[in-house]
């Protein structure tokens, strides 16, 4: 069995980066050059994702929709997507148009509701893209503080799930208990990191702990983040399952992650 710490070089039998299309994956921005974003695309080019235009604010603008990419000749184009600019829940009309390099990078320009376009930033393909996901990976316990959250999901090889955010000073859900299932978002694909989430979310809170705001929430999309760096040498991976959930409104506005 393979070294779950162990540092990743080359893409892992059957991962995003071994058998995808080129663009599909998870996508980053320099987290410490200004900006700093996520995004995830599908292999029909559906996007979900969010930016920081501003490295000193914690907003983020949430973005979700169809994008072109034209392999020929390294385009790509927005299709038809929203976004919804903080602190907005109402998605307005998001365009845009730029280059990219296959499982490297991509950059162009955006424009929010008709406005003048501005640069939508260098995005990189990140090295998530080179682990495969499968159901010994995904099985067991994800847990502990992160993100301003604190929680911890339980997941069974068949990839249903238990879990609870039960801290009573929880300062992003309150205290909740979480019932549901993490599968591959592509059938047939049973490797790449792109995970589908089915949730059933109760309030479990106690007299004095802040009750559970995520009971609207029913679905969304996941990932591995992979973190990798070297200590006296040894090189090291850390990696957390990471949700994006669609709130109440039906945007992908909230982000959980569960550390292992």
């Amino acid at each position: 069995m393979l070294d779950p710490t162990a540092c990743i070089n080359t893409p892992q039998p059957g991962s995003t980066a071994e058998v995808g299309n080129g663009y599909e994956g998870i996508w980053d921005q320099n987290i410490y050059g200004g900006a700093i974003g996520r995004m995830l695309v599908g292999a029909a080019g559906d996007v979900v994702g969010y930016r920081r235009a501003e490295a000193s604010s914690v907003n983020v603008d949430n973005f979700n929709g169809a994008f072109n990419f034209n392999a020929a000749n390294s385009s790509w184009q927005v299709t038809s997507a929203t976004i919804n600019p903080y602190p907005t829940t109402n998605g307005v009309p998001l365009t845009g148009s730029g280059t990219f390099v296959a499982k490297s990078t991509m950059d162009g320009t955006y424009s929010v509701d008709g406005a003048a376009p501005k640069g939508f930033d260098t995005w990189v393909y990140r090295i998530s893209n080179y682990l495969a996901v499968d159901p010994a990976l995904l099985t067991g316990a994800w847990g502990g503080s992160q993100y301003g959250m604190s929680g911890l999901i339980e997941v069974a090889p068949d990839g249903s799930f238990t879990g609870s955010t039960r801290n009573a000073n929880e300062i992003a859900f309150g205290a909740c208990t979480l019932n549901g299932t993490v599968l591959p978002r592509e059938s047939g694909a049973s490797k790449k990191n792109y995970l589908t989430i089915r949730v059933q979310v109760v309030d479990a809170a106690n007299a004095g702990e802040k009750s559970c705001n995520l009971v609207a929430v029913k679905e969304g999309v996941g990932y591995i983040a992979v973190n990798q760096g070297t200590t006296d040498g040894v090189c090291k991976r850390s990696m957390s399952l990471n949700f994006l959930l669609k709130d109440a409104a039906g945007n992908y506005s909230i982000g959980a992650g569960f550390p292992r």
